[in-house]
């Protein structure tokens, strides 16, 4: 998996390696451990876009899960 553009201001992606075969379920935390947003992506497909206009600049933290995987990365939004 991979977050882009990171930094980002405006609109984040995840976009997998592979098409997947099950739905990925998104989350992003911010650094208190808040969920901010909720999401999934179906089956099928290999890109997730979504607005994070609206968050405050910091750092966030992604998890992806899909089956008995999951991942987790960083997004640190920044406004210039």
């Amino acid at each position: 998996m991979r977050i882009f553009p990171n930094p980002a201001s405006d609109i984040a992606a995840i976009q997998s390696g592979d098409v997947v075969r099950e739905t990925i379920d998104i989350s992003v935390r911010d650094v208190s451990g808040r969920v901010v947003y909720r999401s999934s992506s179906p089956q099928g497909s290999t890109l997730h876009a979504f607005d994070i206009s609206t968050f405050y600049e910091g750092v966030y933290y992604v998890n992806c899960t899909h089956g008995s995987q999951m991942y987790t990365g960083s997004l640190v939004i920044q406004r210039k």
